[in-house]
């Protein structure tokens, strides 16, 4: 039997499709980060229809005379970089946190910032459990991937073919454009910030009805906490961040910032010990301190300033805990390193009466 002629059918048929595939994605510049913004398929707010690391580098190369960097989860978009800016005497700062963001993913960004950004001074680096592993959901930049291998993933990936039909579409009026968010003033403050809107906030700061709505919702909500799978090979990655930076004379923070006192409680303190047991990892094996929130200090007890959840907190919670991160005062959270772990966790574990947490010391 005669197979060339199927095989070069077959062969053609690939190659058309490649050829297909890569004209309409550089036709709609979706492999390009700033013209994938400037497309205006997005809602100005970093969580919607297009991935938030494309949102976070594009305004990352609009900042000049850059010194501060948050880098983090979801949690910690409510990190205010003006603030930090004005009352911790830096020129220019920027939070470019992520949602579900992993220590691949920083060390990407930290990398293309270090050869980029030289007049960065220090990155604030929120980790949570589930950082230390690359179940990665969201498209990063195609000008921050390493190697050849993985820009060309990036480029033939579902997610860049789908942004460059959404752009196609719109641009020919197939597609309403996304409605900004009807706030005065409020997405362009928000979007180049690097921060996220939270329109309930401000709600519930004039209606005292839904802040207690809330709390009760929260007290209500059942939580089962399963632990995260945890990859040395992330645990690498943040080995890497610090050498890289600490060659680059850029200071780096590490924070484990608060959840509620009922998301600590699930499962017998599952999501506590988890954390701490990485905390161990960290300032044993990297010799790192870390500023740790979960403490079971007025934060984690307090209901009201959490939003969206019992992970994520709000804009007053962020204010509180920016003094003992930048000041190092530790009036809410406490500095961990490798000689007081031991007797840290030991009285954290009075107030619980915890066997998991037996083992850690």
């Amino acid at each position: 039997m005669n197979y060339k002629f199927p095989f070069f059918v077959i062969l053609s048929f690939i190659i058309s499709a490649i050829l297909i595939i890569s004209s309409f994605i550089v036709f709609n510049k979706a492999h390009n980060t700033i013209s994938l913004v400037d497309s205006n398929i997005h809602l100005k707010s970093h969580h919607n229809s297009l991935s938030d690391r494309i949102t976070k580098f594009y305004i990352l190369n609009l900042k000049d005379n850059l010194e501060h960097i948050t880098l983090g989860t979801s949690s910690t978009w409510v990190f205010d970089p003006e603030i930090i800016q004005k009352k911790y005497n830096f020129n220019s700062a920027i939070n470019l946190s992520q949602g579900g963001a992993k220590l691949v993913e920083h060390y990407k960004f930290i990398s293309w910032i270090i050869e980029n950004k030289k007049s960065v001074k220090e990155i604030l680096i929120n980790l949570e459990p589930y950082s230390f592993n690359e179940l990665t959901y969201n498209r990063m930049p195609l000008e921050l991937e390493k190697n050849i291998f993985d820009k060309v993933t990036s480029f033939f990936s579902f997610l860049t073919f789908k942004d460059a039909t959404k752009i196609f579409l719109t641009n020919n009026n197939f597609i309403n454009e996304v409605n900004q968010i009807d706030q005065t003033g409020v997405n362009d403050k928000y979007f180049y910030s690097g921060m996220r809107y939270y329109p309930e906030y401000f709600q519930r700061k004039s209606d005292p009805s839904l802040l207690l709505n809330m709390v009760n919702s929260l007290k209500s909500s059942k939580i089962e906490y399963l632990r995260e799978p945890f990859e040395n090979k992330s645990f690498q990655y943040l080995k890497k961040i610090l050498k890289l930076c600490e060659k680059n004379n850029v200071k780096v923070r590490l924070i484990f910032d608060p959840v509620s006192y009922i998301f600590l409680q699930s499962n017998d303190y599952e999501y506590l010990y988890t954390e701490l047991k990485i905390v161990k990892k960290i300032v044993n094996e990297l010799n790192q301190e870390v500023l740790y929130f979960n403490n079971l200090n007025k934060i984690n007890l307090n209901l009201e300033i959490f939003e969206d959840g019992h992970s994520h907190y709000n804009y007053d919670a962020a204010f509180e805990i920016k003094d003992d991160i930048f000041f190092d005062k530790y009036f809410i959270g406490v500095k961990i390193n490798k000689q007081n772990f031991g007797d840290i966790v030991k009285n954290l574990n009075l107030k619980i009466k915890s066997k998991k947490l037996d083992a850690l010391y």
